[in-house]
């Protein structure tokens, strides 16, 4: 039973998230809502960007640090 609480946890947020932007794009049009997901897409898009450059940063491996290679056993 505990594992569902999460689950049924994510499925509600998430119709409130779907009822909450149904409710905004009624209130303010698609223009306006258009607009203001483009701007949350492009921040989106940055965070990604950014996410995905410093996953491509060279670290130093454990060769590096230690002056043997990756998993070889010591002595």
């Amino acid at each position: 039973m505990r594992r569902r609480l999460p689950v049924w946890a994510g499925r509600a947020v998430a119709v409130a998230a779907a009822t909450g932007l149904a409710l905004y794009l009624v209130r303010v049009g698609l223009d306006d809502a258009d607009k203001l997901a483009s701007v949350i897409g492009l921040f989106i898009a940055l965070a990604g960007l950014a996410t995905a450059g410093y996953g491509l940063a060279p670290f130093p491996s454990a060769r590096a640090r230690t002056g043997s290679p990756a998993g070889a056993a010591p002595g």
